[in-house]
């Protein structure tokens, strides 16, 4: 925000934060988390350095959701500019 703000391209600059509930099962709560863009560099720059941990993770997300599909909530965030 501090950048879009301090750009002076915008009379008028805001965030906000939305929620949606949607149907997710463990292949796709783990899909949305590795395809973040953190995550996305270290794949892109070759390094296995997460393997093991996102193994844990899809192995936990897979214990909890037990071959379920569940309703789960997510955040979305817009950044708003006016010229």
């Amino acid at each position: 925000m501090k950048n879009l703000r301090d750009s002076g391209l915008f009379r008028f600059v805001k965030e906000i934060v939305f929620h949606n509930i949607e149907t997710c099962d463990a292949e796709r709560y783990v899909g949305l988390a590795i395809s973040q863009g953190g995550v996305q560099t270290v794949f892109k720059l070759g390094s296995t350095a997460l393997n093991a941990d996102i193994e844990a993770f899809r192995a936990n997300a897979e214990a909890f959701f037990g071959g379920r599909t569940l309703e789960v909530m997510f955040s979305y965030r817009m950044r708003l500019g006016v010229k």
